[in-house]
């Protein structure tokens, strides 16, 4: 079983791996890759046990699957904070101009000035009229220590991208996270649980010469395990062929 479940492992981390990449690169969460997930993993579990993964193969792959689907979700959410991140980090002259803005603003209300709201800026018209004509006053240094301001403020953000990450995972998982963590789960049961007895492999190994066709019978009623269930079936049936070759020797 150790076997099983270092190839289950491997093969696990691959296609988690991919799936991460996928979901980075598209920008969606891809949770129903869940089921490749489990099939891979209950496909090198199935394969590590040679063919006779049973009950047991069956709740190991599952398990396995749980912890690297939760793995893979838990990795995407901390690559969406830490783009998160590199968009806060990343100032503009627009984000200059509103922080300027922000405190023109704040004296104008303090001193209740009478301000014409739009609805297509974030600031009254009057507001950001002195804010542009103030930036345009400025010199280098001076918007120097605006741009530094802000991105000292940004960075002390950015330094929370874990949390806000790992507060993603918890809130965009959801029901339909756990709904396809279940669905990987049981496609990686299905797989690894396939079960070739070991007293139908030996005597089908000492039949006469038409020991391939019953086995490949018996290999095909024992595991309805998917593409995936091949992996474990063909290694059984390779260390049956080995078995003939050295009685008949």
């Amino acid at each position: 079983m150790v076997r099983g479940v270092m190839l289950g492992v491997a093969l696990g981390v691959v296609v988690t791996t991919m799936w991460v990449l996928v979901a980075n690169a598209t920008d969606h969460g891809l949770g129903v890759l869940a089921i490749v997930v489990g099939g891979a993993v209950g496909g090198g579990v199935l394969a590590g046990a040679r063919g006779r993964g049973g009950a047991r193969g069956g709740m190991v792959a599952a398990g396995l699957t749980l912890a690297l689907v939760l793995a893979g979700r838990f990795t995407i959410s901390q690559m969406e904070a830490a783009r998160w991140a590199e968009e806060a980090r990343a100032i503009t002259e627009e984000d200059c101009l509103a922080h300027v803005a922000a405190g023109i603003q704040e004296r104008y209300l303090e001193n209740e000035y009478d301000l014409t709201w739009n609805e297509a800026s974030e600031f009254p018209i009057e507001v950001m009229h002195a804010a542009q004509a103030k930036w345009s006053r400025m010199n280098e240094a001076e918007r120097s220590g605006v741009r530094a301001t802000l991105e000292e403020r940004a960075n002390a953000e950015a330094s929370s991208a874990p949390l806000v990450g790992a507060v993603v995972f918890l809130v965009e998982f959801g029901l339909w996270g756990w709904a396809g963590a279940a669905l990987g789960m049981a496609t990686a049961y299905k797989t690894a649980s396939a079960t070739i007895a070991e007293e139908e492999v030996v005597t089908v190994a000492s039949t006469a010469p038409g020991r391939i066709e019953i086995l490949t019978e018996d290999l095909r009623e024992a595991g309805q395990a998917g593409i995936f269930g091949a992996l474990g079936r063909a290694e059984a049936a390779r260390e049956a062929k080995e078995r003939n070759g050295s009685q008949a020797a």
